[in-house]
């Protein structure tokens, strides 16, 4: 960085000491509307020349960039600051390889930069390093800023098709729990449909008594509820069954 601004400054010297820089119509305007502002910072604001010259160059047609940056320094207790400042480059055809030239609000003549890119324009005016916050560009002779902006695709207008409405309605829900659904089932026949069990019922065999023939053999009260007690009452009734066709049998 300070071998090219070395060479810069003695590019600058060399101009000035052949004379090969001339005044021109744009430099005695940016003068001229530096002598001729009458105005302090206390009623125009901080910026309030800088506005000024704006309008002159827009008026004159003349391309130009208002550039806003930043710069950290030390105060009086080494304390880390930042400050924000405008200045305003422009371009003069006199200078036709390096046709940029800058002025903010403590500067009386404008001073050229050299052919550099803009934040190294801006640390080669000021001597130290800065952080651009922002550029409006006011090209020759345009009265609107081309501002820079984060260029975004525009979202197009598309007719959906049928597969794409298919994909779409069947990952519709895919954020949701798919739904289960409820496994139908068949009720088991009842241990009671025995055919041997009904014929017992349908016999001179008593609720009553088979309880009581239910407790005497299980020790416990029949519980028709459950299906193990279920169980065990149809093989008493089998084999009351079995036993009164036996003793029918002996009769005959």
């Amino acid at each position: 960085m300070k071998t090219s601004l070395s060479i810069a400054l003695a590019t600058v010297l060399t101009l000035c000491g052949c004379s090969v820089f001339h005044r021109s119509p744009t430099w005695d305007t940016v003068v001229a509307s530096r002598s001729n502002y009458s105005g302090s910072r206390s009623d125009d604001g901080k910026d309030g020349y800088l506005n000024r010259l704006h309008q002159v160059l827009r008026d004159a047609g003349i391309a130009h960039k208002v550039v806003t940056y930043q710069f950290r320094f030390h105060n009086v207790y080494r304390e880390e600051n930042v400050q924000t400042e405008t200045a305003i480059l422009y371009s003069d055809d006199t200078t036709p390889r390096s046709p940029w030239w800058v002025m903010d609000e403590y500067h009386h003549v404008p001073v050229w930069l050299p052919n550099w890119e803009l934040d190294a324009q801006i640390e080669f005016f000021i001597q130290r390093p800065v952080e651009i916050v922002s550029v409006k560009d006011y090209p020759a002779g345009a009265p609107q800023p081309r501002v820079a902006t984060v260029k975004r695709t525009p979202q197009r207008s598309v007719t959906h098709t049928a597969r794409e409405k298919k994909f779409r309605s069947l990952f519709a829900n895919s954020g949701k729990a798919p739904r289960r659904e409820r496994p139908v089932t068949t009720p088991a026949a009842p241990v009671d449909s025995d055919p041997l069990t009904t014929k017992v019922l349908a016999s001179d065999t008593s609720d009553s008594r088979a309880d009581s023939l239910f407790r005497s053999t299980h020790g416990t009260a029949y519980d028709p509820t459950s299906s193990v007690d279920r169980a065990k009452m149809n093989t008493l009734r089998r084999q009351w069954l079995n036993r009164t066709q036996r003793v029918s049998l002996r009769s005959e």
